[in-house]
């Protein structure tokens, strides 16, 4: 193994740095975290009423039951009902119209493939590389490319020494296997 490769520390893929973040950004995400939560427990209260009366916690059930048996609750259930399906035909709709819509359309197609010429078409503004550069880059199994300050690629470093398709390697590489552009 490359011995450049492993005296670098591993660089981590997420950066996770909360301590950068405002601290009114930070206080105002974690109260309105804690009102979703709130009412995703408000949510489930019926669920636990029901499962508290099941097991024998008659609280649940002497605030319920008077409404039920005296016929309050029912014109309730009836609305949340009507409501329930409505929102259900009006989806159900929505995606019949979808579905003819798009039943004819190949939406999933294969990307056009990028040639070497391409990325260097792309660059040409900026440092310049060569077809046969990228061409090589992209014949390695493993590469670390360096960039400036504002994203230029300014060189490439091949951390492993065997090419993966067999290309061969057309940009002339320095002291530590680095390809200056």
């Amino acid at each position: 193994m490359n011995q450049l490769a492993e005296a670098r520390p591993r660089r981590q893929l997420i950066i996770d740095r909360p301590e950068l973040v405002p601290v009114r950004h930070r206080v105002a995400w974690g109260v309105l975290t804690a009102l979703f939560w709130l009412a995703w427990a408000y949510l489930w209260s019926p669920v636990i009423t029901l499962a508290a009366w099941a097991v024998g916690l008659y609280v649940g059930y002497r605030n319920l039951a008077p409404s039920v048996f005296s016929g309050e609750i029912w014109p309730i259930v009836l609305s949340y009902l009507a409501v329930i399906v409505v929102i259900g035909i009006v989806l159900l709709g929505w995606a019949q119209i979808e579905f003819r819509r798009f039943r004819s359309a190949v939406r999933r197609r294969a990307p056009v493939p990028v040639t070497p010429a391409d990325l260097a078409a792309l660059d040409s503004t900026q440092v310049g590389l060569t077809d046969s550069q990228i061409a090589a880059w992209q014949c390695e199994r493993r590469l670390e490319v360096s960039h400036d300050g504002s994203g230029r690629i300014v060189g490439a470093a091949v951390l492993d020494a065997t090419p993966a398709r067999g290309g061969s390697a057309a940009s002339t590489p320095t002291s530590a296997g680095t390809a200056q552009v």
